[in-house]
């Protein structure tokens, strides 16, 4: 799609672009994948034929997505926060006329801004923040009958002597194993 996109602004020549024919040069350089290179999700899909000339953009950030659909005269813009019904999606939608001193640039920053400050923005570092105390508390757990069984065989090696495992020795083997499934699973949900 890139060669098509190149050679469609070949003939049409730089003097005549339009603010789509500018986005489409944006794309075929690699600058739009530049400026969103720290969002997640980032898609792109161009469209150049007879009848339907567009491109849209979809990327997100945390849990808050962004859709932008440019056409030959507009633009439609759509901000939305992960789980939104498809009702209140499509009121969510907003059609914008190209300015004069269109930017794709200033456009990106300003939807960054909305974005920092939506409401429905989720901190996702605390839920990393967990998830990595939950996965060190599985780990921990998963390591003390390891450690307690090597123990025992290093005694046992070294003295001779055997052990008898008592009724303890469950709670030292079998919670742990427990403790460490439990927030294994919770460490994998978040």
């Amino acid at each position: 799609m890139k060669n098509k996109i190149i050679d469609y602004l070949k003939i049409k020549g730089v003097d005549n672009y339009n603010d789509l024919d500018n986005i489409y040069d944006m794309y075929a350089s690699g600058i739009i994948n530049k400026l969103l290179s720290h969002y997640e999700n980032v898609h792109i899909y161009p469209s150049l034929d007879k009848k339907n000339k567009t491109i849209q953009i979809h990327y997100s950030y945390n849990n808050i997505n962004v859709g932008i659909d440019f056409f030959e005269n507009d633009y439609d813009v759509v901000m939305y926060y992960s789980g939104i019904t498809p009702k209140e999606l499509d009121k969510l939608f907003v059609k914008y006329k190209y300015q004069k001193d269109f930017s794709l640039e200033y456009l990106i920053k300003k939807l960054d801004n909305q974005i920092k400050n939506h409401p429905k923005l989720k901190n996702m570092s605390k839920d990393q923040k967990k998830k990595k105390m939950y996965s060190m508390i599985a780990w921990i757990n998963f390591s003390i009958p390891m450690v307690t069984m090597s123990l025992m065989a290093l005694y046992v090696f070294i003295t001779g002597n055997s052990i008898q495992a008592g009724p303890y020795f469950a709670f030292i083997i079998f919670i742990p194993l427990l403790m460490w499934f439990i927030f294994d699973i919770k460490s994998r949900k978040l």
